[in-house]
């Protein structure tokens, strides 16, 4: 159902339209984050959303503290997104897992946690986690919406979205 995606490697993360994508999903999940006062984010992902630099960036940058699961939560949450739920599996025993993680995340003091991977809200919803979650690919969706739904023009220079200036986001 879905298909595996390797890492990006270094070049990729790099690039300025890369950059350009991921400050504007930053800024969509942070603006969340502080309209709701919360100050500590908790973050699940895959090993390298996680623990990669895009996320804990993206927070500092606003002044916001995060907290991750330990190194063998981490693994484990890994294994389940890339063998089970990127596979269409479903089960109890990995929806248990990622509410242990959650509230782990929440004993670490997190007021909130970002579901930094698509396929995590297939098992985790507000009705069933411990702390308020905010589900990046909807929040970027709606996003995505209410800009298609704006009436000004997006300003692009040249290319696919302006090539190196870019579109607003």
């Amino acid at each position: 159902m879905f298909a595996r995606i390797a890492r990006p490697t270094s070049s990729w993360s790099r690039s300025p339209r890369t950059c350009r994508y991921q400050d504007c999903i930053s800024r969509k999940w942070s603006a969340e984050i502080t309209a709701q006062g919360w100050k500590h984010v908790g973050l699940l992902g895959t090993q390298w959303t996680m623990t990669g630099p895009v996320y804990a960036k993206a927070l500092e940058k606003r002044g916001l503290k995060h907290s991750i699961p330990e190194g063998s939560m981490r693994e484990k949450l890994n294994t389940a997104i890339l063998e089970e739920l990127c596979q269409g599996i479903f089960s109890a025993p990995t929806t248990k897992l990622f509410l242990e993680a959650i509230e782990d995340l929440g004993s670490q003091g997190a007021d909130c946690v970002i579901l930094g991977c698509t396929e995590i809200p297939l098992i985790i919803t507000s009705a069933n986690s411990p702390l308020p979650v905010l589900d990046s690919t909807r929040l970027l969706a709606k996003h995505a919406v209410l800009e298609a739904l704006n009436d000004r023009p997006i300003p692009i220079q040249s290319g696919w979205l302006g090539g190196s200036q870019g579109a607003e986001c």
